[in-house]
């Protein structure tokens, strides 16, 4: 029963992320990936494209050392936003400085 609260919190908080309108990631394809990298650029200010940047960068490093090539790189990502890949590049620079 106290894991209800939680569950619901982190439901709304995916519903809300859902109908935020942010533009997602879009792994398909190599073409899909710049497009929707763009555009995600295009709504944030300088200092959050670093940031996206070098998350890319930790993302795509993580994917390739796994053996994948092209947007198969960041299939796990498809559908997040700016916000949700700076965050997990965060998490891998965390973990890689432990």
């Amino acid at each position: 029963m106290k894991r209800f609260p939680l569950i619901a919190l982190l439901l709304a908080g995916l519903f809300l992320a859902a109908c935020s309108g942010a533009p997602t990631l879009d792994a398909s394809s190599d073409e899909a990936l710049n497009a929707s990298l763009t555009a995600m650029a295009e709504e944030l200010s300088t200092e959050k494209k670093e940031q996206l940047a070098g998350s890319m960068l930790l993302l795509g490093m993580k994917g390739a050392f796994s053996g994948k090539e092209g947007a198969a790189v960041f299939a796990e990502y498809d559908g997040w936003t700016a916000e949700e890949l700076v965050a997990e590049g965060r998490k891998l620079a965390a973990q890689s400085k432990e």
